[in-house]
């Protein structure tokens, strides 16, 4: 009879995530892992076949199911809050979120971007999958602001949401060497005047 963990497998995955998202991939080796985990080698091999790299993919996973975007919940808030209140609450959290990163770890995503994208074929599609869904997400919403009057038909929806994406993504990477964030303020200003024409 095989024996019975001793640990939650959703607890593990979520100290992986910390220890990934703070220290990298290549950084982290298996005896942090072990050490940081608290469980042995064999219970991490036996859980997860693959090793260090299924052991990240699934943390990664975990990563975007807790910090994923419900868009039926944007939805819902849309229905009382403009499109340009919208951004610009949701890049004041995301201000708010690095602001109180005080390991300056920033965005998981972006690390692994920088980091992984193309070392590992499978992360590097985790990748392009997470980015699809986010450029959707951000897509909906900007046709409705182009719907509502509030943003203009200059570029198509999807240009304009991987234009914001692809900045979003720039100031969490910038915010781990200058982590200035009045001046992150200043350029999300900018951002929004560009989307929503001054």
């Amino acid at each position: 009879m095989p024996r019975k963990k001793q640990f939650d497998q959703t607890d593990i995955l979520k100290k992986a995530m910390e220890r990934f998202w703070k220290r990298g991939f290549h950084a982290t080796s298996m005896q942090d892992l072990v050490d940081h985990l608290g469980i042995n080698r064999a219970s991490i091999y036996s859980t997860f076949p693959g090793g260090k790299e299924q052991l990240f993919q699934e943390a990664f996973q975990l990563y975007q199911k807790e910090y994923g975007f419900d868009l039926d919940q944007v939805r819902e808030t849309l229905k009382q809050k403009s499109v340009k209140a919208f951004l610009k609450d949701f890049f004041q959290q995301s201000m708010s979120e690095l602001e109180s990163d005080t390991d300056r770890k920033g965005c998981f995503v972006t690390n692994t971007t920088c980091e992984m994208s193309t070392q590992s074929e499978e992360v590097g599609r985790l990748l392009s999958n997470h980015m699809a869904h986010v450029v959707a997400f951000f897509a909906e919403i900007v046709r409705l602001g182009q719907e509502r009057g509030e943003i203009a038909n200059t570029y198509e929806a999807e240009y304009l949401a991987k234009h914001i994406y692809t900045f979003l993504n720039g100031i969490k990477a910038v915010s781990k060497i200058e982590p200035d964030i009045a001046s992150l303020q200043h350029a999300i200003e900018i951002e929004l005047s560009f989307v929503f024409g001054g």
